[in-house]
């Protein structure tokens, strides 16, 4: 009986994602939107959350505050949740987090910074043009044409950076959500068909079939 209890608790730590919340001004309640399920946590007394999500494959899921589930806030974090991990997120909602934690996440706190360094002349450009529009220093309708077509270069580079990084590490799981991030079709392909057999047909499936 006692074997049989060990494996029951095993497979319920395989079909479970854990996460370890520390966040700034979130309230004492979160909500884990995985597919069409909600799943309630409160708050433990030191005000850190640890959350037994419930997956039995590896997919995308939707932590936040009950005032986002409502409308009236916007606090909120995507995960890719990966059963039997573990990840652990810090920071504040409004302004910067951290996801670390077991093996998959430790790799995936990387792979999420060198996207965030990639993607900042587009976010760095849009904010600078946006501001430039509000101040009166450019108008709508003049800045658009330029805008558009500098944007579309930035978004070119910005997916050929991916790419080139899902080449170099066609064999580490944690390609696959940089491939999701590529906005180009064909170069999606390029980056899927770079990616190794073993990471393909493993646990990432689920999430590049979703």
């Amino acid at each position: 009986m006692l074997s049989l209890f060990a494996g029951q608790v095993a497979m319920a730590q395989k079909n479970v994602c854990r996460i370890v919340a520390d966040l700034d001004e979130i309230g004492d309640t979160l909500i884990a939107l995985v597919g069409e399920n909600k799943y309630a946590f409160e708050a433990k007394e030191d005000g850190t959350f640890d959350m037994a999500i419930p997956v039995s494959k590896v997919t995308n899921i939707t932590v936040m505050t009950p005032g986002t589930l409502a409308g009236t806030q916007r606090l909120f974090f995507p995960l890719i949740a990966v059963p039997g991990e573990k990840a652990v997120v810090d920071g504040n909602l409004t302004e910067r987090f951290d996801i670390t934690g077991s093996k998959f996440y430790k790799k995936y706190h990387d792979v999420d910074i060198f996207v965030e360094k990639a993607q900042l002349p587009l976010i760095t450009t849009a904010r600078e043009v946006n501001e430039q529009i509000e101040s009166g220093k450019l108008k709508f309708e003049e800045a658009m044409p330029e805008f558009e077509k500098t944007m579309a270069n930035l978004q070119a580079t910005f997916n050929n950076e991916l790419l080139n990084f899902v080449k170099n590490h066609s064999k580490e799981e944690t390609s696959v959500p940089v491939i999701l991030q590529i906005t180009d079709p064909a170069i999606r392909q390029q980056a899927l068909d770079a990616l190794s057999q073993k990471v393909r047909n493993g646990r990432m499936k689920s999430l590049l079939s979703e």
